[in-house]
């Protein structure tokens, strides 16, 4: 085998990352079902005691409708006057993705728990995604049942928040950025994982880290 430079890896070392990455669409599927089933499960016992809204999602929600009526990205403000006020803590990404669901005739709120709740099921699918060029399939699927009942996405994908659908976006993105490595998809996977950061990005401002 050819020597590859450094921070460069050879063509057989690409194949076998690129070889060890294929699995079946069934395969996916089956992770899919065990998060649908696991959320499915959670929500109906947690929504018995749990409120799944908070501040947070009170603003997510708040600036989607206000994108919707034609207001801008902009926010009531807490002023004796409840004045529409423009909005800079948190980026625009998933106000964004709430109106356009919403657009379609579902309430602003539904629409944030939606968006939620299907990316913690797609957490397990995801993961291993991400995890199957490095470790083989099986060690990456048990990864993804792992992620999926671990605290903090239990705790976040619960919620109408933006925490578990970013981390689905940085999940895959990074999948794509493995599979670069491979011989002949190299600019596909490549602009496919920026492309995802950036919408990461446009969700949650921690995502800067995922192109340091």
């Amino acid at each position: 085998m050819m020597s590859a430079g450094p921070g460069s890896i050879g063509k057989d070392d690409a194949r076998e990352v690129n070889d060890s990455a294929r699995v079946s669409v069934g395969a996916y599927g089956a992770l899919l079902i065990v998060g649908a089933l696991v959320v499915l499960v959670y929500v109906k016992i947690a929504s018995q005691i749990i409120f799944p809204f908070n501040v947070d999602s009170a603003v997510y929600i708040g600036l989607a409708r206000n994108l919707l009526n034609g207001n801008g990205y902009v926010h009531t403000s807490f002023s004796y006057d409840k004045e529409l006020a423009p909005h800079d803590a948190f980026p625009p990404g998933f106000p964004i993705l709430i109106a356009g669901v919403s657009s379609l005739g579902m309430d602003g709120s539904e629409a944030a728990l939606w968006l939620a709740r299907i990316s913690w099921v797609l957490v397990p699918a995801a993961t291993a995604w991400c995890l199957a060029p490095l470790m083989g399939w099986g060690v990456a699927a048990l990864c993804g049942i792992l992620t999926l009942i671990s605290p903090g996405a239990v705790l976040w994908g619960y919620p109408a928040m933006s925490d578990i659908p970013f981390f689905v976006l940085v999940l895959v993105s990074l999948g794509c950025l493995f599979r670069s490595m491979a011989v002949g998809t190299e600019r596909t996977y490549l602009a496919l994982s920026g492309f995802l950061a950036g919408v990461g990005y446009s969700l949650r401002t921690v995502g800067i880290a995922v192109f340091a």
